[in-house]
């Protein structure tokens, strides 16, 4: 049976990795309760992982050449892991209690021989962006500090979904792990671009909105440069790759080219609206790069 989210007319590409799947075969633990390995999931949030998930599937396809059989073993995990995100995720903008669901996403991974250190500080990123959510929609001003924060720690889902990726392969790849935390910066920065208007409407965390609340009219100069910093620095670690690892530097540079065409991928930056009741703190100590 063909997967669901798999285009399957398209060529595979040979394989670069083999999936260790059959860790996924262990059962749990019988002295965990269930409680503790069962989340309570909305439908908005398994609906949400099933998006992202979608494309992200694909691209594991494209670069890593993995079959379909072995995409289908491990869906169940990430979409439990993502879906288990999302939940986190509506729980805390409602401000009910987060902390359940964050000990079940730890007590299956951890059955399942997944969990380090690694992604414990993947999930702190997690929760750290949760706390600064919570400050900035409440109307704190945010330090430039706290930007970058949340600019690390918002796709903190990407990073775990990355790194159990590579958990389950015979070779983790340092080089691409190194790679995505920028390309994910950049992505979830012009994501908040396209979504501004409707998370001030919403007060959502946004990124550039948290720019707006500190630069003031500045904002777009000062995103401009940040971005203009990020790409600087995929720019250094894809030219390492296109030396150590040329053909998977080629694959990855096609891809993301697919995405964001050009060398810099630097949106049109919407004009700053400055919210009611909002002071602009700090506008005169621009962003340095």
């Amino acid at each position: 049976m063909i997967f669901p989210f798999i285009n399957s007319s398209k060529t595979m590409t040979p394989f670069v990795f083999k999936l260790q799947v059959d860790i996924l075969n262990h059962p749990y633990k019988i002295d965990i309760k269930n409680n503790e390995v069962i989340p309570t999931l909305s439908y908005k949030a398994i609906k949400k992982a099933i998006q992202l998930l979608q494309p992200w599937v694909n691209h594991l396809l494209k670069l890593y050449g993995v079959s379909e059989a072995d995409i289908a073993d491990i869906m169940p995990l990430l979409l439990f892991v993502e879906a288990t995100i999302y939940q986190i995720d509506e729980d805390n903008e409602i401000h009910e209690d987060i902390n359940k669901n964050i000990s079940v996403l730890r007590n299956v991974l951890t059955q399942l021989n997944l969990f380090d250190d690694a992604l414990e500080t993947r999930l702190q990123q997690g929760l750290t962006y949760y706390d600064l959510e919570t400050q900035f929609c409440s109307g704190k001003i945010p330090t430039q500090e706290n930007i970058d924060f949340v600019c690390i720690g918002k796709p903190f889902d990407f990073g775990i979904l990355h790194r159990l990726f590579f958990k389950l392969t015979s070779h983790p790849d340092e080089e691409m792990l190194g790679i995505y935390p920028i390309t994910d910066q950049i992505g979830e920065i012009i994501s908040d671009l396209k979504s501004y208007k409707e998370d001030i409407e919403r007060n959502v965390m946004n990124i550039y909105r948290m720019f707006v609340r500190l630069y003031g009219s500045e904002a777009p100069q000062q995103l401009q440069q940040y971005l203009e910093k990020l790409n600087s620095q995929l720019q250094y670690q894809l030219k390492f790759l296109k030396q150590t690892r040329p053909d998977m530097a080629g694959k990855f540079i096609i891809y993301w080219n697919n995405i964001f065409p050009g060398d810099c991928p630097i949106p049109e930056i919407p004009a700053p609206i400055l919210e009611e009741g909002n002071l602009v703190a700090g506008s005169t100590a621009a962003y340095t790069t």
